[in-house]
Protein backbone atom coordinates (compact mmCIF):
# COMPACT_ATOMS: atom_id res chain seq x y z
CA UNK A 1 0.00 0.00 0.00
CA UNK A 2 1.42 3.36 -0.99
CA UNK A 3 1.81 6.28 1.40
CA UNK A 4 -0.91 8.21 -0.47
CA UNK A 5 -3.40 5.34 -0.06
CA UNK A 6 -2.54 5.03 3.63
CA UNK A 7 -3.09 8.78 4.19
CA UNK A 8 -6.39 8.58 2.25
CA UNK A 9 -7.68 5.70 4.39
CA UNK A 10 -6.61 7.34 7.63
CA UNK A 11 -8.27 10.61 6.56
CA UNK A 12 -11.46 8.79 5.59
CA UNK A 13 -11.56 6.98 8.94
CA UNK A 14 -10.94 10.25 10.82
CA UNK A 15 -13.77 12.01 8.93
CA UNK A 16 -16.13 9.11 9.73
CA UNK A 17 -15.22 9.19 13.42
CA UNK A 18 -15.66 12.96 13.66
CA UNK A 19 -18.96 12.78 11.75
CA UNK A 20 -20.29 10.02 14.00
CA UNK A 21 -19.16 11.94 17.08
CA UNK A 22 -21.00 15.08 15.94
CA UNK A 23 -24.11 13.08 15.11
CA UNK A 24 -24.13 11.35 18.50
CA UNK A 25 -23.42 14.61 20.35
CA UNK A 26 -26.27 16.39 18.57
CA UNK A 27 -28.65 13.49 19.26
CA UNK A 28 -27.74 13.33 22.94
CA UNK A 29 -28.07 17.08 23.45
CA UNK A 30 -31.44 17.31 21.67
CA UNK A 31 -32.72 14.08 23.21
CA UNK A 32 -31.85 15.29 26.68
CA UNK A 33 -32.89 18.92 26.58
CA UNK A 34 -34.92 19.48 23.45
CA UNK A 35 -34.35 22.32 21.06
CA UNK A 36 -35.49 24.94 23.58
CA UNK A 37 -33.34 23.63 26.43
CA UNK A 38 -36.38 22.95 28.66
CA UNK A 39 -37.05 19.23 28.22
CA UNK A 40 -37.67 16.55 25.69
CA UNK A 41 -41.46 16.46 25.60
CA UNK A 42 -43.14 18.00 22.60
CA UNK A 43 -45.39 20.99 22.98
CA UNK A 44 -45.15 24.73 23.44
CA UNK A 45 -42.21 26.44 25.07
CA UNK A 46 -42.44 27.42 28.72
CA UNK A 47 -42.78 31.09 27.76
CA UNK A 48 -45.76 30.33 25.53
CA UNK A 49 -47.63 28.79 28.47
CA UNK A 50 -48.32 32.22 29.98
CA UNK A 51 -51.81 33.27 28.91
CA UNK A 52 -52.78 29.72 27.99
CA UNK A 53 -55.96 28.23 29.47
CA UNK A 54 -55.49 25.10 31.54
CA UNK A 55 -58.57 22.92 31.66
CA UNK A 56 -58.43 21.43 35.11
CA UNK A 57 -59.35 17.74 35.28
CA UNK A 58 -61.67 18.44 38.22
CA UNK A 59 -62.86 22.00 37.45
CA UNK A 60 -61.11 23.36 40.54
CA UNK A 61 -60.72 26.92 39.26
CA UNK A 62 -62.90 29.43 41.09
CA UNK A 63 -63.33 33.10 40.10
CA UNK A 64 -61.17 35.46 42.14
CA UNK A 65 -58.93 32.66 43.33
CA UNK A 66 -55.23 32.11 42.74
CA UNK A 67 -54.15 28.54 42.07
CA UNK A 68 -50.69 27.06 42.54
CA UNK A 69 -50.12 24.00 40.37
CA UNK A 70 -47.06 21.81 40.92
CA UNK A 71 -46.13 19.48 38.08
CA UNK A 72 -43.84 16.98 39.83
CA UNK A 73 -43.04 13.29 40.05
CA UNK A 74 -41.42 11.06 42.62
CA UNK A 75 -38.60 9.96 40.29
CA UNK A 76 -37.38 13.51 39.59
CA UNK A 77 -34.45 14.30 41.88
CA UNK A 78 -35.10 18.05 41.54
CA UNK A 79 -38.68 17.48 42.72
CA UNK A 80 -37.54 15.39 45.67
CA UNK A 81 -34.85 17.94 46.58
CA UNK A 82 -37.53 20.68 46.42
CA UNK A 83 -39.88 18.96 48.91
CA UNK A 84 -38.90 21.30 51.79
CA UNK A 85 -39.84 24.26 49.58
CA UNK A 86 -43.17 22.65 48.60
CA UNK A 87 -43.83 22.11 52.30
CA UNK A 88 -43.14 25.84 52.86
CA UNK A 89 -45.59 26.72 50.09
CA UNK A 90 -48.29 24.52 51.64
CA UNK A 91 -47.76 26.11 55.05
CA UNK A 92 -47.64 29.66 53.64
CA UNK A 93 -51.01 29.36 51.95
CA UNK A 94 -52.62 28.34 55.25
CA UNK A 95 -50.87 31.03 57.30
CA UNK A 96 -52.00 33.91 55.11
CA UNK A 97 -55.45 35.16 54.33
CA UNK A 98 -55.00 34.79 50.58
CA UNK A 99 -57.37 32.52 48.71
CA UNK A 100 -54.86 30.15 47.13
CA UNK A 101 -55.51 26.54 46.22
CA UNK A 102 -52.69 24.09 45.63
CA UNK A 103 -52.86 21.21 43.16
CA UNK A 104 -50.37 18.64 41.98
CA UNK A 105 -50.30 17.35 38.41
CA UNK A 106 -48.26 14.20 37.86
CA UNK A 107 -47.84 11.44 35.30
CA UNK A 108 -47.87 8.96 38.16
CA UNK A 109 -51.05 7.32 39.44
CA UNK A 110 -52.98 9.60 41.78
CA UNK A 111 -52.79 7.26 44.79
CA UNK A 112 -48.99 6.97 44.48
CA UNK A 113 -48.53 10.75 44.41
CA UNK A 114 -50.96 11.21 47.30
CA UNK A 115 -49.01 8.67 49.35
CA UNK A 116 -45.70 10.37 48.48
CA UNK A 117 -47.02 13.81 49.45
CA UNK A 118 -48.45 12.45 52.72
CA UNK A 119 -45.09 10.83 53.56
CA UNK A 120 -43.37 14.15 52.83
CA UNK A 121 -45.99 16.12 54.81
CA UNK A 122 -46.94 18.31 51.85
CA UNK A 123 -50.65 19.15 52.13
CA UNK A 124 -52.40 20.00 48.85
CA UNK A 125 -56.03 20.40 47.82
CA UNK A 126 -56.03 18.13 44.76
CA UNK A 127 -53.82 15.58 43.02
CA UNK A 128 -54.37 14.68 39.37
CA UNK A 129 -52.78 12.17 37.06
CA UNK A 130 -52.30 13.98 33.75
CA UNK A 131 -50.72 13.70 30.36
CA UNK A 132 -48.11 16.49 30.38
CA UNK A 133 -48.27 17.12 26.63
CA UNK A 134 -51.98 17.95 26.84
CA UNK A 135 -51.12 20.80 29.24
CA UNK A 136 -47.99 21.95 27.44
CA UNK A 137 -45.82 20.81 30.34
CA UNK A 138 -42.29 19.87 29.34
CA UNK A 139 -40.45 18.70 32.43
CA UNK A 140 -40.47 18.44 36.18
CA UNK A 141 -40.60 20.35 38.34
CA UNK A 142 -42.80 23.05 36.82
CA UNK A 143 -44.80 25.40 39.04
CA UNK A 144 -47.71 27.33 37.56
CA UNK A 145 -49.69 30.24 38.94
CA UNK A 146 -53.18 30.01 37.45
CA UNK A 147 -55.97 32.56 37.87
CA UNK A 148 -59.60 31.80 38.68
CA UNK A 149 -60.43 31.48 35.00
CA UNK A 150 -57.82 28.77 34.46
CA UNK A 151 -55.36 31.10 32.68
CA UNK A 152 -51.65 30.56 33.37
CA UNK A 153 -50.21 33.83 34.70
CA UNK A 154 -46.73 32.74 35.81
CA UNK A 155 -44.46 29.78 35.11
CA UNK A 156 -41.54 28.66 37.27
CA UNK A 157 -39.50 25.87 35.68
CA UNK A 158 -36.93 23.61 37.28
CA UNK A 159 -35.36 23.66 40.72
CA UNK A 160 -35.81 27.22 41.97
CA UNK A 161 -33.01 29.25 43.50
CA UNK A 162 -33.71 31.24 46.69
CA UNK A 163 -34.86 34.40 44.88
CA UNK A 164 -37.31 32.49 42.68
CA UNK A 165 -38.58 30.57 45.71
CA UNK A 166 -39.22 33.88 47.50
CA UNK A 167 -40.98 35.22 44.41
CA UNK A 168 -43.27 32.19 44.29
CA UNK A 169 -43.89 32.31 48.06
CA UNK A 170 -44.83 36.00 47.83
CA UNK A 171 -47.50 35.12 45.27
CA UNK A 172 -48.82 32.43 47.63
CA UNK A 173 -48.76 34.76 50.66
CA UNK A 174 -50.58 37.61 48.91
CA UNK A 175 -52.64 35.74 46.35
CA UNK A 176 -51.50 38.37 43.84
CA UNK A 177 -50.81 37.25 40.31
Amino acid sequence: MSALERISYISLIAVCIVSMGLLVERRIVFGRTGASGHGSLSGPTIDSMVGRRINSPGSTWKPGQTNAVLFINTHCHFCVESIPFYRQVAVARHEHASAVTMSVFSVEPRHEMQRFLAEQQVVVDWVYQVSPASYGLRGTPTLLVVDGGGIVRRVFFGALDKSRQEEFLEIIRTGAL
